[in-house]
């Protein structure tokens, strides 16, 4: 059983030294004899048993005797142990190569692959910059089922594919997300909806800039707004609000649309839409129907189209 461990040790091991690429090769003729129902000949268990019961005798000889005595117990112990853990190490693999992470969709446990657990962390959502603080509260599950998507913007008209994106103009996550969406586009062309929740209380007024632009201008120039957007390392009101006349918008007009009772009546009623969805926190992004909170990479968002 030893040598099914040691050919995967000193097989690594051999890639970088000659000794350790002999011991590989002994260990590789042990289980291929043991595969082949024929007696192990190179003894190599046999001398790992002699050399570990060897430095356990030095601290207590009757450990060292007991090891001796129950070392094929031990061994299958650990053989089991071993391939437990290869299992769980492959599982891990493929759930980080789906979702992200190591633990399945939207999990936030360790994962060895993501060990600082970025891909899962997301901008909490501050309950009293949106008003009534019922309207968000943490369900079951994230579902789309009862959403409008006609009360969002669309920041591209593509295929059967649909995108719900969720975010933040001021949150470094959706920040970082951002750019993979409009990879997604540029590539894929999905069909994408974004709605802008405000986890600051100051950013409740660009969620009305966002409306009124889609209203009244093409999505090529909402999707230009947006990008400038997201591209600002901090967004106050004066920094973003200078946005619109980079773009060759006039901001005298867009002040009245955006605190129009008409603009306001509808981020209100985007925030009850957005508290059924049960999101609590940006950036969230459902993919035909699929859920996937805070930044995932490209490969996640690309595997979940059709």
């Amino acid at each position: 059983m030893i040598c099914v461990i040691a050919l995967i040790v000193f097989g690594i091991l051999g890639i970088f030294s000659l000794s350790y690429r002999e011991v590989a090769i002994e260990a590789f003729d042990c289980v291929f004899r043991r595969m082949t129902l024929r007696k192990c000949q190179t003894r190599l268990d046999e001398r790992a048993r002699s050399q570990i019961t060897g430095k356990i005798k030095r601290i207590s000889p009757f450990l060292a005797k007991q090891f001796y005595k129950y070392f094929r117990v031990l061994e299958f112990a650990f053989v089991i142990l071993f391939v437990l853990s290869l299992f769980q190490t492959g599982v891990a693999g493929y759930n980080y190569y789906l979702y992200g992470n190591c633990n399945g969709p939207n999990e936030d446990g360790f994962c060895i692959f993501d060990p600082t657990g970025h891909n899962s962390q997301f901008s909490n959502l501050a309950q009293d910059s949106c008003g009534d603080d019922t309207i968000f509260q943490v369900k079951d599950e994230l579902t789309m089922n009862s959403i409008n998507l006609s009360n969002f913007p669309l920041l591209n008209d593509g295929d059967e594919n649909i995108i719900f994106f969720i975010g933040c103009y001021d949150c470094d996550y959706t920040k970082e997300t951002y750019p993979i969406i409009e990879d997604l586009i540029r590539k894929e062309n999905p069909t994408v909806y974004f709605a802008h929740l405000p986890v600051r209380e100051h950013m409740d007024l660009f969620t009305q800039y966002a409306n009124c632009i889609y209203e009244k201008e093409s999505i090529a120039t909402f999707l230009e707004f947006n990008t400038e957007m997201f591209s600002q390392d901090e967004c106050s009101i004066d920094s973003c609000t200078s946005i619109l006349d980079n773009i060759g918008l006039n901001t005298t007009e867009y002040n009245e649309c955006a605190n129009s009772n008409e603009s306001i009546s509808l981020f209100e009623e985007q925030l009850i839409e957005l508290g059924s969805v049960g999101v609590y926190g940006t950036p969230t992004i459902f993919i035909n129907g699929e859920v996937f909170v805070g930044p995932k990479p490209y490969r996640v968002y690309k595997r979940a189209l059709k």
